[in-house]
C-alpha cells in the first residue's frame, strides 16, 4: 500500500452521495471498496471499474458475511447505506428498521471487531423537526417521522461506539446537483 493511502469502505457508494464521494476520494489517492446492493443501479461506479485502487462488492449491509469480506482491510468507514425519506420508510417500517438501525449495528460491531480506525455515519436534518429557529449540532432532537426516528437511533448506535473508534455524524440537507441520475 502507498504511504499515506487509506483504505476506506464506503456503504451505498453506488448512490448519489456516494459516486461523488468515490470519485473525490479517488482523486486523492486513496483505495475505496464499494459495499452496495445496486438497488438503484451501479452505473454511476462504472467510470472506476479497472482501477486499481477501486474495488466494487455488490453486496447488503444486512447480511454479516458481506459486511465482514468489505470491512476486511479497511482502516475508515463511511456509512451512507440506508432506506431514505419517510415515504419509503412508511412503506415499510420493519424493512426500514432492519437497513437503518439493525444493519448500521452491524457495521458499528464489525467495525470495532476489526482495525477500523474511524467511521462516518450520515444521518440527516430531519432528526431536528420542525422549526423557525437555525438547527444546530447542539439543537434538540425532534424526530418528526419514521425516517427521522431511525436516523436518531443510528446516530445513538454511533455515539455508543466513540470510545472505541472515532465516530462523525454527518446530518445531511437535501442534496442536489450534477448526475442526479442515482439522487437520494
Amino acid at each position: 500500500m502507498e504511504t499515506g493511502m487509506e483504505r476506506i469502505l464506503v456503504t451505498g457508494g453506488a448512490g448519489y452521495i456516494g459516486t461523488h464521494l468515490v470519485r473525490q476520494l479517488l482523486s486523492q489517492g486513496h483505495f475505496v471498496r464499494v459495499l452496495d446492493n445496486g438497488t438503484f443501479g451501479l452505473s454511476g461506479l462504472r467510470p472506476f471499474y479497472g482501477l486499481n485502487r477501486f474495488e466494487m462488492q455488490k453486496g447488503d449491509i444486512q447480511i454479516t458475511a458481506h459486511l465482514r469480506k468489505s470491512i476486511s482491510t479497511i482502516d475508515k468507514i463511511i456509512h451512507l447505506a440506508g432506506i431514505v425519506g419517510n415515504p419509503a420508510c412508511s412503506f415499510d417500517k420493519d424493512f426500514c428498521h432492519e437497513v437503518n438501525v439493525v444493519a448500521t449495528r452491524r457495521i458499528f460491531d464489525e467495525a470495532a471487531r476489526g482495525n477500523v480506525k474511524n467511521i462516518v455515519f450520515a444521518s440527516s436534518c430531519s432528526v431536528y423537526g420542525y422549526g423557525d429557529d437555525i438547527f444546530t449540532e447542539d439543537s434538540r432532537l425532534n424526530p418528526f417521522d419514521y425516517y427521522s426516528e431511525t436516523k436518531v437511533k443510528g446516530e445513538a448506535i454511533a455515539q455508543a461506539y466513540k470510545d472505541d473508534l472515532v465516530v462523525t455524524l454527518c446530518r445531511f440537507s437535501t442534496v442536489f446537483g450534477a448526475f442526479t441520475e442515482n439522487a437520494i
